[in-house]
């Protein structure tokens, strides 16, 4: 196969972008695991079910980003030595599954936040006041905010 500077220039400018992406999912998933640590009880199985999800879609985002590294590796040593050090076959199915995880990676965080909104009452984490977990955790904030406008509007000189 003859060897394309344009091909390699392309696929070292694509891989750290799906790899920023990949990374970002990541970071949705962390956020979406502590959410689930928040709201469900411990041990519940809508509690399992998420943590399952979030592992596969923490596994499936590690892994594209290990695949675009390899990628951009092998484009940059190809572009450094003017010859292909591997098949451009390879390297477009790299890309490709790149976007392919990443879709599979936000479909999974999805459903992980799914396991947590669609959890059964008694699954989820109570409050003292015998409120869910999550709730109290939005309320408190809220109720804050609130007195502090209250007390910032009493303050005011006339």
């Amino acid at each position: 196969m003859t060897f394309r500077v344009d091909f390699w220039v392309a696929a070292a400018t694509v891989a750290p972008v799906i790899a920023l992406s990949a990374t970002v999912a990541i970071s949705d998933n962390f956020r979406q695991l502590a959410g689930l640590e928040i709201s469900l009880a411990p041990h519940s199985p809508s509690e399992a079910t998420g943590r399952k999800v979030g592992l596969s879609a923490y596994l499936i985002s590690s892994a594209n980003i290990a695949v675009q590294s390899l990628v951009l590796i092998f484009a940059l040593l190809a572009l450094m030595q003017d010859d292909n050090v591997i098949s451009p076959f390879l390297v477009a199915f790299g890309e490709f599954f790149g976007l392919i995880f990443i879709f599979v990676s936000i479909i999974l965080n999805a459903r992980m936040g799914l396991a947590v909104s669609r959890a059964p009452e008694d699954q989820r984490r109570k409050s003292g006041n015998g409120r869910s977990e999550i709730s109290s955790a939005i309320q408190e904030p809220l109720q804050q905010d609130s007195e502090r406008e209250n007390h910032d509007d009493g303050d005011e000189a006339p």
